[in-house]
């Protein structure tokens, strides 16, 4: 691969507007692709040739990003292109997946920016399409900012992850050697780590959102179109947080995987410490960052549908009780009206069902059993 790589970002949501500008003031050769159905969100974008970032960057640079193509089409988005990262929640990873892979070619990289099993159900569904591409699958646990789209062509970074912070993985874990250098280069808040079960059991966004919203899940989607979310959190939010957080630890535990508490998580992510989490969250800079309530919705989907259920398959596996997982899981089924176990992703649906301990890790290791 180049010494500068070609970067695709798939998606002009807030991050990946984010991730396109600063890349291009980084010196990346940058296009931006966005799905059919939602050319409307790249319209300013396109017409203005590029992207306003203001805030902090990874680049040291604000201003206006030139980017190569602003387009729909996927085979104009994917042509020579190095790394192409899917910056889309959850359920968009597969629809931007169907909408490129006939275009793929040898030697490219898909990073999903948001982990959520992205790497392995890709590789999946590949298998059901009769993809043959040799392209390194990876994935990280969370994005490099914070982010909200401020006009039809700018984008403001709230906050940037610390350096060593975020963990990136492949499926198959071995296949990261390929790529890790070339992503650690744009971000180096990326961290190795041997496969995809450390990037779904570290600290993340499944650790904040459902736990904080519980509490006060009445208030948002019974009251009110939105919220300033991190300033409505409370200490009962923090008490479920932990101990969501102690179930999440014993797993990885089980695993054989070190990871962060979620203080010390928070502490770092923020930079400073208050007496609870949720006095860090009320203090921090998101505090006055609206929430609208049907974004909250999705936010709770992907990390119940997409974390939670493969969190309580994989706690069944290695003989770890985890209640409170449990309970979230369908208390807010009962506040949706929807049922996860239908939605989500299990360990069925990833091909991991009835697999021991050990041959969970072989398989994400290897790629065989």
């Amino acid at each position: 691969m180049k010494e500068k790589p070609s970067i695709t970002v798939c998606g002009a949501g807030n991050a990946g507007r984010a991730i396109a500008a600063d890349c291009s003031l980084m010196g990346y050769s940058v296009r931006l692709y966005e799905l059919e159905k939602f050319k409307e969100s790249i319209k300013g974008i396109k017409s203005a040739g590029g992207i306003e970032i203001t805030g902090v960057t990874q680049s040291g640079k604000t201003g206006f990003a030139q980017l190569d193509e602003i387009t729909t089409d996927p085979k104009l988005a994917l042509e020579n292109a190095d790394i192409i990262m899917i910056t889309a929640p959850a359920m968009g990873h597969i629809p931007f997946f169907d909408s490129f892979y006939k275009y793929l070619e040898d030697d490219q990289c898909i990073l999903v920016n948001t982990a959520y099993w992205g790497s392995l159900r890709i590789y999946k569904r590949m298998k059901e399409l009769g993809c043959t591409s040799d392209v390194v699958l990876a994935e990280s646990t969370i994005m490099p900012y914070l982010s909200l789209e401020s006009s039809p062509n700018q984008v403001h970074n709230f906050s940037i992850m610390p350096e060593q912070s975020i963990a990136v993985a492949s499926f198959p874990g071995h296949r990261i050697k390929k790529i890790f250098d070339q992503l650690k280069k744009i971000y180096p808040q990326y961290y190795e780590v041997p496969n995809i079960l450390s990037t779904n059991l570290e600290v993340g966004n499944p650790s904040i959102h459902p736990p904080f919203t519980l509490p006060i899940a009445g208030k948002v989607f019974d009251e009110y179109e939105s919220c300033k979310y991190y300033r409505e959190t409370s200490l009962s939010g923090t008490k479920i947080a932990k101990a969501f957080d102690a179930e999440r630890r014993k797993i990885a535990e089980k695993f054989g995987i070190k990871t962060e508490n979620l203080d010390t998580w928070v502490k770092r992510t923020f930079g400073y410490e208050e007496k609870s989490i949720d006095e860090t969250l009320k203090k921090s800079v998101f505090a006055e960052f609206d929430f609208p309530s049907w974004a909250l919705e999705r936010t709770l989907d992907e990390d119940i549908g997409y974390s939670y259920l493969p969190l309580i398959g994989l706690a069944e596996a290695v003989n770890v009780e985890v209640p409170v997982t449990k309970a979230m899981t369908e208390l807010f089924g009962i506040i949706f009206g929807k049922n996860y176990w239908k939605i989500g992703i299990t360990l069925d649906k990833l091909g991991l069902k009835n697999l021991t301990k050990d041959e969970i890790v072989r398989f994400l290791e290897s790629g065989s059993l």
